[in-house]
């Protein structure tokens, strides 16, 4: 683990130009495959940070954990359990929508505006190695409120019908509602029926857009004199009679807009639960749509950004798929990205960007409330997200199945975790959030949860995991897939299609797929057979129990990349 000295100066690296940088040139060609661009840009995407010595895991520690029957009568006139690390009882999760680790200044970006997370990365801790378990929605949402994987929870694709989590299983809202908490989630929700179905209070805003119509949402329109969301609201970019639009200006004041609304909604949670503390903790989520496109901010934050300052990311310069699954070259020339200007991509990234620091401003309103009630140092706060976001990185957009860094290595801050390091690069992922949360109430957490509490690192242990599993089951389409990362190496099995092998160290951006490289041969046999006997141990249900590790033979797992997106 690596260990750094606070410093009353920013504590985070910074980025530098490449050499070969034109410092923001634009070009006039629209992008073609397979050089999209004349020459690269100064590096939009994760600075170079440091990495500390790995340290084997062993599966089998989270055992000692007690089984906790789920079943239990809540019991309101006893005082809650308390943890006994001298960690807050309070607990505040903060949740954003496919935000890029790297869009936040404490991750070395000097460009963009977050002096918020900033500030509580500075007075907590950074996790560079934060991964989430899946890059869709609903798959990784439900992951952080069961603290299974999505091959466990069964929700493997975004949901559009019924399917939910089973309420049976022991999620941790209800077993610290059990234990005694006020328990409250305010914004995006997104993994079947409702959230009060789960153990929290508040409203439920469906789906993966902002709800513009939702009852409590007009209700504050009202109330406070704005006008209700309409297309009229809405200067749509690049077109208003695109399919499906990159971003726009609200032009309502921004106290009119959705993100706003949900930080309002935190603040009064916040306050009302303030007043039962300390006879009752809380845990609050606040769960914002964005950075998640369509890009619909205020006129303030849709112009902070001038386009001419923007790098684009040294992927989207210089991927060309070669010896790649053939379905990320189908989608690059599916998207609209293909019949954009360079001009427009960086666009783009300036409205993304701007989107970042809106939010960043409402969490800025939020942190402030606890100071104000005085609960600062009473409660925990950990901020992350659902997974990335591409934002033109290797020609995407959003996400899909393409188990990059961009999308699946995600920002962790953690505040009052117990955790003396500014910085941990321990692999850490949205399976800790649910067991760590349950260790900050002293609550027994089920042995069926497949992480481990995060207040582990503060304690000093010495057997954290040394890897990450992911998966990804499709988007608009059938496609499986799985990865392995570790500390210097990624493999991904395509079903279907070509695996991939890429060595980080060598290769940051991921544009070299060295899976046949004769180099690499002795590297991608470990890799696949450690990634076999993993899958194997979680008894895969997508994978052939035989066949796990050349799933093309069976046509089932060919992707349908014929299929309209």
């Amino acid at each position: 683990m690596r260990r750094c000295k606070r410093s009353s100066s920013r504590p985070w690296p910074t980025s530098t130009p490449q050499s070969g940088s034109t410092n923001g040139s634009v070009s006039n060609r629209r992008p073609t495959l397979p050089d999209a661009f004349d020459s690269v840009d100064a590096p939009f995407s994760r600075p170079s940070l440091p990495r500390a010595a790995r340290r084997p895991f062993d599966p089998g520690v989270i055992t000692r954990y007690t089984v906790l029957s789920w079943c239990s009568t809540p019991s309101w006139d006893c005082m809650p359990p308390t943890n006994t690390d001298g960690t807050p009882d309070n607990i505040l999760c903060i949740v954003t929508d496919q935000q890029r680790q790297d869009s936040i200044g404490a991750y070395g970006n000097e460009f963009v505006g977050t002096p918020n997370l900033d500030r509580l990365a500075a007075e907590g801790t950074r996790f560079d190695r934060g991964y989430t378990p899946t890059a869709i929605c609903s798959p990784a949402r439900a992951s952080i409120v069961t603290g299974v994987s999505p091959t466990t929870h069964g929700i493997t694709r975004n949901l559009r019908g019924e399917t939910t989590i089973d309420e049976d299983f022991p999620c941790y809202p209800q077993l610290l509602r059990d234990a005694g908490y006020n328990v409250g989630l305010d914004g995006k929700w997104h993994a079947g029926k409702t959230p009060g179905a789960f153990g929290f209070d508040g409203e439920h805003y469906p789906g993966f857009m902002h709800p513009m119509h939702h009852d409590d949402y007009e209700v504050y329109l009202d109330e406070h004199g704005f006008e209700r969301y309409s297309e009229d609201v809405i200067d749509q970019y690049p077109s208003a009679d695109a399919e499906y639009a990159i971003g726009g200006i609200d032009t309502r004041p921004v106290e009119a807009s959705f993100t706003y609304f949900i930080a309002e909604r935190a603040i009064e949670r916040i306050e009302s639960y303030a007043d039962d503390y300390p006879e009752r903790p809380f845990y609050i989520g606040t769960h914002f749509f964005g950075p998640h496109r369509p890009y619909f901010i205020p006129k303030e934050y849709f112009e902070m950004y001038d386009p001419d300052d923007v790098h684009l990311p040294e992927s989207a310069v210089k991927e060309c798929f070669e010896n790649k699954p053939r379905v990320q070259r189908h989608r690059y020339e599916k998207t609209d990205l293909r019949n954009l200007s360079v001009e427009q991509w960086r666009k783009i990234i300036a409205l993304y960007h701007g989107y970042v620091t809106f939010i960043d401003d409402q969490i800025g309103r939020i942190l402030d409330t606890l100071e104000r009630e005085g609960l600062a140092d009473d409660t925990a706060v950990l901020f992350t997200t659902d997974h990335g976001s591409f934002v033109t990185a290797h020609k995407n957009l959003d996400k899909g199945p393409l188990m990059y860094e961009d999308i699946y290595n995600i920002p962790m801050i953690g505040r009052n975790l117990g955790i003396d390091e500014d910085v941990t690069d321990e692999f850490t992922s949205l399976l800790n959030l649910a067991p760590t949360f349950l260790d900050l109430a002293g609550v027994d957490i089920p042995g069926v949860y497949e992480g481990r509490s995060l207040l582990d690192i503060g304690r000093g242990v010495d057997d954290w995991r040394d890897h990450v599993v992911a998966e990804f089951h499709g988007l608009n389409y059938p496609y499986e897939q799985r990865m392995l990362r570790t500390d210097r190496y990624k493999f991904v099995l395509n079903a279907g299609d070509v695996s991939e092998l890429y060595d980080l160290e060598a290769d940051p951006h991921e544009l070299t797929n060295r899976v046949a490289d004769p180099d690499y041969a002795d590297t991608r046999e470990h890799l696949e057979s450690r990634l076999g006997e993993i899958l194997r141990d979680r008894e895969d249900p997508e994978l052939p129990e035989d066949e796990w590790l050349y799933p093309a033979l069976s046509p089932m797992y060919f992707p349908r990349v014929d299929e309209d997106e």
